[in-house]
């Protein structure tokens, strides 16, 4: 734990929320594709390697890189996306693939768009690729492809095909859908901005995000010390909610919604109903922001991880912001008062019980100064009310003062943290 104000110390003891991340704070943000729906069915990673659209769309539209040095493979970037990158191995170099193909236009991924789209041009026409949120892409689509035809995308499809998703992410996986097309270069695609009902839907990819190890009893342990832990997650529903069971932040009252419920609340509903709610899905930063400042009202003492330039706003106003060492960006451990060196949720607990015996060591310290400073001033007082002479001189007290008072107040100030500040409510 890296702390950037000092003032953060005595503050994360006192800790009552925390928000946090899910991706890297509670799980390893190693992703790894673990099921892939192409074109009508469920296929292996050979199977999908001839699907070109699929393959391209993976490697193409897409920012992210990989950095692999002695046997290791280091992410950078969008972790989904290095997922999609990783997956092929050696199998395919993706940074000649990006060099062959002539970049027309890229619509970076965020926040609120929830999905990213490359141009290319190839064979004098222009070839769309889209991947992002399920219910993005599938709003992008008319069509589909399956064994090679293309079909009209019904009501009815759409439904089974939601349903397969459904089932990923109720093993918390996070679905990724992926969609392309081919149109006439006599099509102005540079300027457009919608493109609902333009492409045709190839098919979905589920990732898994293991848990951190000791995720579940840290959490355990912050729960006994009267601190609540809420997951704000770019996640759909259902992939948030699956995880929210197996770390035991949901059930016992508590539930979990999306940002689009949050935002439907006014700021008076969000104070009385945040208390029961424990995971908020497609989080955005303006809802993190919001959350913090219902909870701030409601009396409580909020930490806030973060990563993304988009938190920092988030960050400033907890009373503890924590922005992730590995993953987070400059903006993001500027606008932090602490900085985590591992991204570990473990860690942020290991600070509130460390932030807690530093208050308590405070407390020893101040509480013998004053006991032996007050006797030695009422002995003082006494002695000159009852006109009696002093037991003490100067010397004396100064030689109480110094030697007897000092030493000792200093060890109990360096007293190691006990295991029972994590058993009792924060101060």
């Amino acid at each position: 734990v890296l702390v950037r104000k000092k003032e953060a110390c005595e503050t994360i003891g006192s800790v009552s929320v925390i928000c946090s991340d899910k991706t890297g704070t509670l799980t390893q943000n190693k992703m790894c594709v673990a099921r892939i729906y192409l074109e009508g069915g469920y296929r292996n990673l050979a199977e999908a390697e001839k699907f070109k659209g699929f393959v391209t769309n993976c490697m193409v539209n897409s920012t992210a890189d990989l950095e692999r040095s002695e046997g290791e493979e280091k992410y950078i970037g969008s972790a989904t996306e290095c997922a999609l990158l990783s997956m092929w191995g050696k199998r395919l170099n993706y940074s000649r693939a990006r060099e062959e193909v002539q970049l027309v236009r890229q619509i970076p991924f965020n926040s609120q768009n929830k999905y990213m789209l490359t141009i290319i041009k190839e064979n004098n026409e222009y070839h769309i690729l889209s991947k992002g949120a399920p219910e993005v892409i599938l709003k992008q689509c008319s069509y589909e492809r399956v064994d090679g035809k293309v079909k009209k995308l019904t009501k009815e499809r759409i439904d089974e095909i939601l349903g397969f998703m459904g089932n990923l992410q109720s093993q918390s996986m996070r679905v990724l859908a992926f969609a392309d097309q081919k149109v006439p270069l006599t099509v102005n695609v540079e300027n457009q901005t919608d493109w609902r009902g333009q492409l045709v839907f190839n098919g979905f990819v589920g990732i898994k995000d293991p848990l951190r190890e000791g995720v579940k009893e840290a959490i355990e342990v912050a729960r006994e010390a009267g601190v609540e832990t809420k997951m704000l997650t770019g996640d759909n529903i259902q992939t948030a909610l699956a995880i929210g069971k197996e770390i035991g932040i949901v059930g016992h009252g508590k539930r979990a919604v999306e940002a689009t419920y949050i935002d439907t609340l006014s700021d008076e509903a969000l104070e009385r109903e945040i208390g029961q709610i424990a995971i908020v899905a497609r989080s955005k930063p303006d809802t993190k922001m919001r959350i913090v400042q219902a909870l701030q009202k409601n009396g409580e003492i909020v930490a806030v991880t973060g990563d993304g330039i988009n938190d920092a706003p988030a960050l400033s106003k907890a009373d503890v912001g924590i922005a992730m060492g590995i993953a987070g960006t400059e903006v993001s451990k500027n606008a932090a008062d602490i900085i985590l060196a591992d991204d570990s949720f473990g860690t942020i607990v290991e600070a509130v019980k460390w932030g807690r015996g530093i208050y308590n060591n405070f407390q020893r310290f101040i509480q013998f100064q004053l006991t032996v400073n007050i006797i030695a001033f009422l002995i003082a007082i006494i002695s000159q009310v009852l006109g009696e002479e002093m037991p003490f001189s100067t010397i004396h007290l100064l030689w109480i003062n110094i030697i007897m008072d000092g030493p000792p107040a200093l060890a109990l100030g360096l007293e190691p943290i006990r295991a029972t500040v994590m058993k009792r409510k924060p101060t």
